[in-house]
């Protein structure tokens, strides 16, 4: 990894294709056949998938060259964040973050993908829940995301307490 922003550009664009061939594709293309409204459309992820689904939510407005998709946006209307690894800080689940970019990245690699910091006015509303007997991804993962839309008062809703049960 010797350039950090095309390795972020990499993953944008993965992200942004997984949307579009998934969102415009099958389901816009479709969406009388699917009594779908494509401007509700909401994305759910676990574990590593709630950090995909997170980084969709917090980057999906970055730079892209989209060609012929420049038209549809990348933003979901709704994201359900379940247990996710959320930040490269303290508090990171480490195997999942090396997975994704490796065990030397730069600290702009790094920050880039701890989305609690990535948090802004544009980022959509979430659901947030985890376990406090997560023995895998700790639950400061989402406290820390949910903190991050509290203060920009990004519509949210969390369940942290009530929730009981392993990851």
């Amino acid at each position: 990894r010797n350039d950090v922003s095309d390795d972020i550009k990499t993953l944008a664009l993965l992200i942004m294709v997984m949307k579009k061939v998934n969102i415009d594709i099958v389901i816009i293309k479709n969406k009388k056949e699917f009594k779908i409204n494509p401007n509700k459309i909401i994305i759910c992820g676990f574990s590593a998938g709630g950090h995909v689904c997170g980084t969709l939510a917090t980057h999906w407005q970055d730079d892209i060259d989209e060609g012929k998709y420049a038209d549809v946006s990348n933003r979901p209307d709704g994201v359900i964040l379940s247990y996710p690894v959320i930040t490269s800080g303290e508090y990171t689940h480490i195997y999942s973050i090396w997975a994704l970019i490796g065990q030397n990245a730069q600290q702009e690699e790094m920050d880039y993908f701890s989305l609690e910091k990535n948090v802004s006015d544009k980022t959509p509303p979430c659901f947030v829940w985890q376990t406090k007997e997560d023995d895998l991804v700790p639950i400061e993962n989402s406290y820390l995301f949910a903190e991050s839309l509290q203060k920009l008062e990004t519509v949210y809703a969390g369940s942290f307490d009530t929730v009981w049960g392993a990851h």
